[in-house]
């Protein structure tokens, strides 16, 4: 019997019908050709990578929450990260916080010193309060 793969010949030798009838050798052979086809799309399946970076602490954070859930790391973000897909997350304007955390921050000081001005305090916790509205209804 002649053969041009010698991944076939293997195939038919570890089945045992090398020497055997033709029907044998055809059904084996279909079955190399399935199992063949099975593998191929398996490996030329298309898959995409994302990669990100995060602190050594973050890893650590990661990791334990993964333990506790008893999975790896990288299983556990990919499915916190699918899961994430499902459900509208908060996205977060560092810049209209921060303006917020200032506002804030002034008011206190002003507050704290032996004689505060009532008026300019009241203005900046309201400018806190309208751009913590404003960011608010921003929001999904």
């Amino acid at each position: 019997m002649k053969t041009r793969s010698t991944a076939l010949y293997q195939y038919l030798l570890t089945a045992g019908v090398i020497g055997g009838s033709k029907e044998d050798i055809a059904l084996a052979k279909a079955q190399y050709r399935k199992l063949y086809k099975k593998q191929w799309k398996a490996r030329h399946r298309p898959r995409k990578e994302l990669r990100i970076e995060v602190t050594l602490k973050q890893l650590a954070d990661i990791k334990v929450k993964a333990a506790s859930a008893n999975m790896r790391h990288t299983t556990f973000a990919r499915s916190i990260l699918l899961l994430s897909l499902n459900e509208p997350l908060p996205l977060f304007h560092r810049d209209t916080l921060l303006q917020v955390l200032q506002y804030i921050s002034m008011a206190s000081i002003h507050i704290t010193r032996n004689n505060p001005n009532r008026v300019q305090v009241l203005r900046l916790v309201q400018q806190a309060e309208v751009a913590l509205l404003q960011y608010l209804n921003q929001l999904p």
